[in-house]
Parts: C-alpha cells; structure tokens; sequence
C-alpha cells in the first residue's frame, strides 16, 4: 500500500493460536489463547501488514520466535504488525 492510495484487506480468515501460527490472509481472527511467539513470513522479500484479532481470550506474543516485542493482544481488538524483510521480524503497533 502506498500513501494516498487504498488497498483491500484479503478476506476474513482464522486460525487456532498455537506458538506458530500460518497465515492465511492479511486480517486473522485467532481462536484459543495460547502464546504466539512465531508468525509465518510472507512470501517474497516485501514489507507486509497484517491485522490480528483475538477472539476467545487475550493472546500474548513472545519474542522466542520472529516477533521483535512481547505484547498482549486484548480480546475483540485488533493488532497491527509489520514484517520487515531486513531484520525476519514482525513489530507490532501500539496497543490500546
């Protein structure tokens, strides 16, 4: 996405919270409240955003895995997160 322009966001898609989770889509609903401490990469060498919503409790993220910052993900609120390519890591936005 580009500044001044409007992207879609791909379909609504969940997936089980589990300590690896494999997208599949830019916005996910995870179910369970299990720590995530790793995100699948997109494919290819590009800086990508996605919006993660949990949906049963509140999801920690932990950084044993490819995400920079350990957050609490509350329920029924989305995260954002940024994969940058450079360093393999997701950053998640701030959270409310």
């Amino acid at each position: 996405m580009y500044p001044g322009q409007f992207a879609r966001i791909g379909p609504d898609n969940a997936v089980a919270s589990t300590t690896t989770i494999t997208l599949n889509g830019d916005f996910v609903r995870v179910t369970g409240t299990t720590n995530i401490a790793t995100i699948t990469p997109p494919p290819g060498n590009i800086c990508t955003v996605i919006f993660v919503v949990p949906v049963d409790g509140t999801v920690n993220t932990v950084t044993t895995g490819n995400i920079a910052r350990a957050a609490a993900m509350p329920v029924n609120l989305a995260t954002i997160f940024i994969w940058s390519p450079i360093t393999s890591k997701w950053y998640p936005g701030p959270i409310s």
